[in-house]
């Protein structure tokens, strides 16, 4: 279905929501750790969302699954699906509802908003060049995927979420800005995305490095919208490296540039891609029959 006229407002306001704010990597006694984690979400306000124990297991999943009524024509659902492992994402998140309330009422008189959200957040400490002088480690994410985004009378969405950091090991000061990124999808199709991560490093130091990917999916109606509301939102993505390479502080490759094993033994610069295809693919499987249930309403 396509949308209606008058509700791009309310698409874009739901768009700006949904994500939130990043999940902070939590402290932990080892320096490279990954962090798995999903939330189900009933709006956009602090407080609205249920969210998994963290997973800190490299490609392990971590995946949640919520219906919100589902008689007298309200039913809602939320779920996201998650795995991660160094230089590698696998993501997968969804929303979707139906509400016709009884009654003669023509528009609806307040709002609701259902939303999966799913992270995947590797931190680990990297040697990156020579000579003490600030320089960049550029890693390189491509992201494939596909979305359904479907709705009648409200919005849905799906978007996509990268950010980074760095810092010496031990202080808490990071290093210098990190480029970010942000996708807003409100239509079905492909997901092909490639990112240039560069992190900022001191050439030839030991560097923590920290990158989050995060997707999510959106769908609900708001105040004046048509009776009734239908829609879903989907996202499935997997991510993973190409190999790094060092920059200079101009952000000019340096040829020859070594780049040390991570503490957590990953290869970043020769970038091995069996980690991709664990990644995702387990966070694939974690929602298989969701997936393969291709309702608005499960």
């Amino acid at each position: 279905m396509q949308p209606k006229r008058g509700i791009r407002a309310i698409a874009t306001c739901l768009a700006v929501a949904a994500i939130g704010a990043p999940i902070a990597p939590a402290r932990a006694r080892a320096a490279a750790y990954v962090i798995s984690t999903c939330q189900a979400c009933y709006g956009n306000a602090a407080g609205d969302c249920e969210t998994t124990p963290p997973i800190l297991t490299p490609g392990a999943p971590s995946n949640i699954l919520r219906t919100y009524g589902g008689s007298d024509g309200y039913s809602f659902q939320a779920a996201a699906a998650s795995t991660t492992d160094f230089a590698a994402f696998g993501l997968f998140a969804r929303a979707s509802g139906f509400v016709d309330p009884p009654g003669d009422d023509a528009t609806f008189l307040g709002n609701d908003t259902r939303i999966g959200r799913a992270f995947g957040t590797f931190s680990d400490v990297v040697t990156a060049g020579e000579g003490g002088a600030s320089g960049f480690l550029r890693i390189p994410l491509h992201a494939t995927g596909s979305t359904v985004v479907e709705w009648q009378n409200g919005a849905s969405y799906v978007q996509l979420g990268l950010s980074c950091s760095s810092n010496l090991p031990g202080s808490p000061t990071t290093l210098g800005p990190c480029t970010g990124a942000g996708r807003n999808i409100t239509t079905s199709g492909p997901i092909d995305e490639a990112f240039q991560v560069d992190v900022p490093i001191v050439l030839g130091q030991p560097v923590q490095i920290t990158i989050q990917m995060n997707l999510g999916a959106g769908t609900g109606y708001g105040y004046g919208n048509l009776v009734p509301f239908a829609g879903q939102a989907e996202g499935s993505v997997g991510a993973d490296s190409s190999g790094a390479i060092v920059l200079d502080a101009a952000k000019s490759p340096i040829p020859g540039a070594p780049i040390s094993l991570g503490e957590s033994g990953h290869d970043y610069q020769n970038a091995p891609e069996a980690s991709s295809s664990l990644a995702a693919g387990a966070a694939f499987a974690a929602l298989t029959s969701l997936r393969d249930r291709r309702r608005w309403l499960v």
